[in-house]
């Protein structure tokens, strides 16, 4: 028995606008982190550590990887886990809101483009 995604593979279109999305909301991500480190008390070098893992699925959102955008998902988990942390900090600024956000979109995002493209790889 085929499963739904097979019968009905996405458009073209939807995979574009959800990989847009994934990269904006990468962009943005990092955007707020380069931000929040060197407009804060924070040394700049931790910024090598805040970016590394992200700049590793770059490539993967590029070409709309599934299986890379699938594992920027469990990445996203461990930005969301220190942002949130960092949200209930009383020195907690809008760059941490914006920070958030951008980790929520990318996850959603990512995840969507990740199934939606998968299936239409397999559908031809």
């Amino acid at each position: 028995m085929k499963s739904r995604a097979a019968k009905h593979p996405p458009r073209a279109r939807t995979v574009a606008i959800a990989h847009g999305v994934t990269a904006a909301s990468l962009v943005a991500l990092v955007g707020a982190l380069i931000a929040g480190i060197l407009g804060g008390d924070t040394p700049p070098l931790l910024l090598i550590p805040a970016l590394v893992p992200l700049a590793i699925f770059a490539p993967a959102v590029y070409r709309a990887d599934p299986r890379g955008l699938a594992a920027l998902c469990f990445v996203c988990l461990l930005y969301f886990c220190v942002i949130m942390t960092r949200l209930f900090a009383p020195d907690a600024g809008a760059l941490d809101g914006v920070a958030m956000a951008a980790v929520v979109i990318l996850f959603v995002a990512a995840m969507l483009c990740s199934r939606w493209r998968r299936a239409q790889l397999a559908a031809g």
